[in-house]
Parts: structure tokens; C-alpha cells; sequence
């Protein structure tokens, strides 16, 4: 896999660059699978992230095509593995 490193200026910089492609992201799977499983985290780290979402850029996604779910019993860092995210996500 060919790395992709992006380096922002400040958090606010990172946090509209990720949900515009969030945004893209989520249309072009909503386009082709009929929907878009999303896993959010929690804690402050994404919280200007989900702001941006929630306002901003609300009216730009398919949200009755958005399946969101959290990831709350999990751990995970550059060191750690965790499960597919296939097996996190709740199916509904």
C-alpha cells in the first residue's frame, strides 16, 4: 500500500480537509452500495471533525444512506491491530 502523509497547520485546518473527504467518501459509497457504514470514535480528538459534519457540510451527505455506528469497546494504535472493521459494524 503507497503511503499517503498529509501535514496541516493547525486542528481546525486537519478537521475541514477531513470532512470534506468524509463527505466525498460517503457519497461515492452511498452512490455505488446504496449505503455507507461510518464508525465514529469518541473523545475530543474528532470532535471539530463531527461539527464540521453536522453543520457545514450536513446538507452535502446522504444521511438516510448513512448506517453510523461507535467504536466504544475496542483500543487500537499505529502498533495495535484490530478486527476488520466488517466485524464491528452492527448490522441493521
Amino acid at each position: 500500500m503507497e503511503e499517503d502523509v498529509r501535514v496541516y497547520g493547525n486542528a481546525r485546518d486537519l478537521s475541514e480537509r477531513a470532512a470534506a473527504a468524509i463527505v466525498e467518501l460517503i457519497a461515492e459509497a452511498a452512490r455505488r452500495q446504496g449505503r455507507c457504514p461510518l464508525i465514529l470514535s469518541g473523545g475530543n480528538t474528532p470532535r471539530a471533525l463531527y461539527r464540521l459534519l453536522a453543520s457545514k457540510y450536513r446538507d452535502q451527505v446522504p444521511w438516510s444512506q448513512v448506517h453510523v455506528d461507535s467504536i466504544s469497546c475496542c483500543w487500537a494504535s499505529e502498533q495495535t491491530a484490530i478486527r476488520p472493521l466488517s466485524s464491528l459494524v452492527r448490522r441493521r
